[in-house]
């Protein structure tokens, strides 16, 4: 945990002085490999080293430059072009070309894609109608047909990791989706209210949208809207409870399943959908004082239950896995992991 960067330190003389202007150029303080060179608002940020830095003897690059390219496939335009060295994300219409590269590299990533349900809505803090949705959709084949990027489908929210056994979770079954959905009092969706499913900007987004969008008309007779949103925007309606259902996605922070289960604990900052279950967070509670070990994450295991199996708050879709473009056969330094963590010391070019 301590690792993260949550717990870095910061520059409070710098952020007396300049408030919240304390991260634009000239004013900047880190204690990083890079310092901050140039910032334009939607169009690039560049740093260059950090002389002060205490390992810059491993820091070979001379600028970074960040493009906020938002279209995926106009940054893969751009890759192909030589003007970007390295691409963290890529687009799906066209991975039958790019799983043909050298220079493609996908592995797992400590990664969760789903949709979270808003529990103050008045039709979804029904149990039987977050679990009806839930069981209607064919999430093997939104990997295997839609996404197609070797992503892994899932009913269980939390990655598998060393000790821990993901919850079953409740799997695609139209038949019981019908029949939960119907004792909810929407046979065959009749009276089923319209839901809006918002989403921040980007083609996979749209896509996994998309997909659901025909899931639950098809195999319910039940019509959602798609609502696309800039990402600065559809964050702030999340955080405010401004929602029906939101796709959102979670990167472990460390290999741990409380830093997952933790997003949706009653008092949590990330808990976007309100969630409140005194028995799971009595089970968070218990696994926090708990020494690490086979009885604290059975613990764990009881709380993903809870949060899934039984009261289905979110809606697992499938474990992300990393995609990089970067050729190394030019670059020295860069490796996949799990996180897809990439200190930039030590990149650099092949003689």
């Amino acid at each position: 945990m301590m690792a993260h960067y949550a717990f870095s330190a910061l520059p409070l003389h710098a952020i007396k002085k300049y408030g919240k202007d304390w991260i634009k150029p000239g004013k900047f303080v880190g204690n990083g490999p890079f310092v901050l060179e140039s910032w334009v608002p939607q169009e690039k940020i560049t740093v260059i080293p950090n002389d002060k830095y205490w390992n810059k003897k491993n820091v070979f690059i001379s600028r970074i430059t960040f493009l906020p390219i938002e279209n995926t496939t106009t940054a893969y335009n751009k890759y192909k072009n030589g003007e970007i060295d390295w691409l963290t994300e890529v687009p799906t219409e066209m991975l039958d070309e790019i799983k043909l590269r050298d220079d493609y590299h996908v592995v797992p990533n400590l990664a969760t894609y789903y949709y979270e349900f808003n529990i103050n809505d008045p039709v979804l803090k029904d149990m039987r109608v977050r679990k009806a949705l839930a069981m209607s959709i064919n999430k093997q084949d939104l990997v295997d047909k839609v996404l197609k990027g070797g992503q892994i489908a899932t009913d269980a929210f939390v990655p598998p990791m060393e000790g821990y056994t993901p919850t079953k979770g409740n799997s695609f079954n139209i038949g019981e989706a019908k029949k939960l959905l119907a004792a909810a009092g929407y046979p065959d969706g009749k009276g089923f209210p319209k839901l809006t499913v918002s989403y921040s900007t980007s083609d996979g987004n749209k896509k996994i949208a998309e997909y659901i969008q025909e899931q639950l008309k098809t195999n319910l007779g039940i019509t959602i809207a798609l609502q696309n949103m800039e990402w600065a925007t559809f964050l702030s309606k999340c955080q405010a409870n401004d929602f029906q259902i939101a796709g959102e996605s979670w990167i472990g922070d460390y290999q741990d399943p409380s830093n997952f289960l933790q997003l949706c604990k009653s008092d949590g900052g990330n808990n976007d959908g309100r969630y409140n279950n005194p028995d799971f967070d009595s089970l968070l509670k218990k696994a926090s004082h708990m020494k690490d070990g086979s009885d604290r994450m059975k613990v764990l295991e009881q709380a993903e239950n809870e949060l899934i199996t039984k009261d289905q708050v979110v809606v697992p879709f499938y474990y992300r896995v990393s995609e990089n473009c970067i050729d190394l056969n030019k670059w020295d330094g860069w490796y996949t992991n799990t996180q897809d963590l990439h200190p930039y010391v030590g990149i650099k070019l092949k003689k």
